[in-house]
């Protein structure tokens, strides 16, 4: 394999070329690369090898001040020994990124060798539910059953959205699930909304809603990514009442059902850190397929720059905020 990195720039028919490769992931579609330069990234494609058989990435490029980062949500399907790795390290180097982050949203595998200084390596799981099978729905547990049972009695429906109308809503429920985990109180400020509404408008992704018929409430909220043959979790959030009565058990059992009906052959119920046990748990319940990977951050600030980086910041330090 020629270690040699092709590098594309912008939004361009090259695109094409790695969707049609990778059918299932929804990080590589035209839509999601115009979402990311919607909100201020610039998109980049890497190939390494011969056409048709190499490796191949996108990533994203934001700049700030003093740094440039570059994160890329699929790692390829290699191993740690691949040339791919060494190669994309030059490629940073050389045109000054000082931060690497590298995801793996609905990626094969996460073989990711040492690369530089690590910022962290932080083990994540995917659940994958195959659509295709024949006995689709045949692992959901009995507990996960009731609940979706119990949604469907109190008048739940499935509404779904592609445009930004559902926005607001699903913020406002993510943030209600958030004060939900931390006893009542929320951390930090609002999410932005404009990326949600990139990914909708850009038609990227789609809201599906689980609505109580009697009000009309919605009481769970997900916002699906979307490629030609899949579906992938990026965002949920559920109201006080929907959690009392399995509205996120009737919503994601919903939208995996309304994926297959449209020719999704998986949907992923998107990633788990270490922390998130009751997360996982109730991702598992569905039955998917779970699928170990990782995500890992490189700093490759230059030492130089590195040295009067932590001396402006012990100078910051030693003057206090009453120093003028």
């Amino acid at each position: 394999m020629s270690e040699r990195l092709l590098v594309d720039h912008g939004i361009g028919p090259w695109i094409d070329g790695i969707t049609t490769r990778q059918p299932d992931n929804p990080f590589v579609t035209q839509a999601y690369c115009q979402a990311r330069e919607r909100d201020g990234d610039r998109v980049v494609g890497f190939r390494l090898g011969a056409p048709g058989s190499e490796v191949i990435a996108v990533g994203f490029v934001r700049s700030g001040r003093a740094s440039k980062t570059c994160q890329i949500p699929t790692v390829p399907d290699v191993d740690a020994t691949s040339p791919f790795w060494p190669a994309l390290r030059r490629w940073c180097q050389s045109t000054g990124v000082t931060k690497l982050v590298l995801d793996s949203f609905a990626s094969r595998r996460a073989e990711i060798p040492p690369l530089g200084q690590e910022l962290f390596r932080h083990p994540r799981w995917e659940f994958h539910l195959d659509l295709a099978a024949e006995d689709f729905g045949g692992g959901i547990s009995s507990s996960h059953r009731r609940q979706v049972k119990q949604a469907t009695k109190v008048g739940m429906s499935l509404r779904v959205l592609w445009t930004a109308q559902g926005v607001a809503k699903h913020v406002e429920l993510m943030q209600a699930a958030q004060a939900r985990r931390s006893g009542g109180t929320l951390n930090g400020p609002a999410p932005d909304q404009a990326p949600f509404r990139n990914l909708v408008e850009a038609g990227a992704g789609q809201f599906f809603q689980a609505v109580r018929s009697a009000d009309n409430e919605v009481l769970a909220s997900v916002l699906v990514l979307r490629s030609e043959r899949s579906g992938y979790h990026h965002s949920s959030g559920t109201h006080a009442d929907g959690a009392a009565c399995g509205a996120s058990h009737f919503v994601f059992f919903e939208t995996a059902r309304h994926l297959r009906e449209q020719g999704a052959t998986t949907f992923n119920f998107g990633g788990v850190r270490e922390d998130e046990e009751g997360l996982r748990t109730f991702k598992e319940r569905f039955g998917p397929t779970t699928i170990p990977l990782v995500k890992v951050g490189f700093d490759f600030t230059p030492p130089w720059k590195r040295a009067l980086r932590r001396a402006a910041s012990l100078v910051a330090r030693r003057s206090g905020p009453g120093v003028k």
